[in-house]
């Protein structure tokens, strides 16, 4: 009734028939909004999905569906086929850097709009693992407007080189339109540079004299879930062995400008 008195639904369906509240009479019928109803549809919690993963949240009932859109502890996968490891992005990150001995790079990066970074990374030939940690409006980075980005720079050999290719790696991966809270791959641009050979003249039988060479392009996300997405799928940014330097033979370096809208 519009007094919010409540019954259990077996003693609702005995008092229809009488079309008034069993406690003050009133007529019933219609629609009325129930306080003492949104109240305990409310302190219904329940365990997030991700807390074998280190999610302590509780969400109510009815916004399980949110919470795990959002979820900072949702699972990613490692990205090597031989290992089965699933966890957060940050646990992701340790298992990567202390199980495989994979090179991870850090930076910190504030702007107002779009990120806009620009970082230097020497990859050598494995995963390399870039993690972007983005405040907005120069806050704090314990504010909760601080969000964090992990990128794959997977280097692979070529018969003629080195390709490097990049993937955004999120738990709440998503393609352009799906709805989902995650990023899109049209939201994250990179562009990759790399610079070697300065010498004023040939030297040692060596023609090149310097090399300079920029590709901007979309970066596609994952959570790796279906494995490391096929080399044809991805842009790939090739550096060939005429141009790299007797330094970079073993690991070459990189600059990585970072735009995401």
């Amino acid at each position: 009734c519009n007094a919010c008195h409540v019954v259990c639904s077996p003693c609702r369906d005995k008092l229809k028939a009488t079309g008034k509240c069993h406690a003050c009479g009133v007529a019933t019928g219609g629609y009325s909004r129930c306080h003492v109803m949104e109240r305990l549809v409310e302190s219904i919690r329940i365990q997030c999905p991700n807390a074998a993963h280190g999610c302590t949240v509780r969400p109510a009932y009815y916004d399980k569906h949110n919470h795990s859109q959002t979820c900072v502890h949702a699972p990613c996968h490692c990205p090597s086929e031989a290992c089965g490891f699933i966890g957060s992005m940050a646990a992701l990150l340790d298992h990567c850097s202390g199980v495989h001995s994979w090179p991870c790079f850090k930076g910190k990066m504030t702007t107002t709009a779009a990120l806009n970074a620009s970082t230097s990374s020497t990859c050598t030939m494995v995963f390399n693992f870039l993690l972007a940690d983005h405040t907005i409006d120069g806050q704090s980075s314990t504010s909760t407007a601080s969000r964090q980005y992990l990128f794959l720079l997977n280097v692979a050999r070529q018969p003629l080189g080195r390709a490097i290719s990049v993937l955004c790696i999120h738990p709440h991966a998503t393609t352009a339109g799906s709805g989902s809270h995650g990023p899109s791959w049209n939201e994250m641009i990179f562009e990759l540079s790399y610079q070697g050979y300065v010498k004023s003249r040939p030297c040692n039988g060596d023609q090149v004299i310097e090399h300079y060479q920029k590709s901007r392009f979309g970066a596609a996300c994952t959570d790796l879930s279906n494995g490391l997405p096929s080399p044809d799928s991805c842009y790939q940014f090739m550096v060939p062995d005429s141009v790299v330097a007797d330094s970079d033979k073993d690991a070459i370096m990189v600059t990585v400008l970072i735009f995401i809208n």
